[in-house]
């Protein structure tokens, strides 16, 4: 068990909704069965590969302990990536 709250930011898209909500409100449901302190902030971007990194930036990702992404266009991640690993 751990003496904090950990902070996971969720970067999904809002197209396809029928997948993408579904994917949010299992997310949710882990979350409650989990035992632990978990902090979920939810970040939504128009389609996969459209607005995700953009979000992650407006959000300061490097704030949460953990994320949950849908990433679309692997060349666009890889700054997000570079930078994760210097972490």
């Amino acid at each position: 068990k751990l003496n904090r709250y950990l902070k996971i930011g969720v970067f999904l898209p809002r197209e396809i909704s029928s997948f993408f909500d579904a994917l949010r409100a299992g997310i949710q449901a882990a979350q409650a069965d989990a035992g632990a302190p978990i902090d979920l902030s939810f970040f939504c971007y128009p389609r996969l590969g459209e607005g995700d990194v953009g979000a992650m930036e407006k959000a300061h990702w490097q704030r949460f302990d953990g994320m949950i992404v849908a990433p679309g266009n692997s060349a666009t991640w890889k700054r997000i990536s570079d930078l994760a690993k210097q972490q």
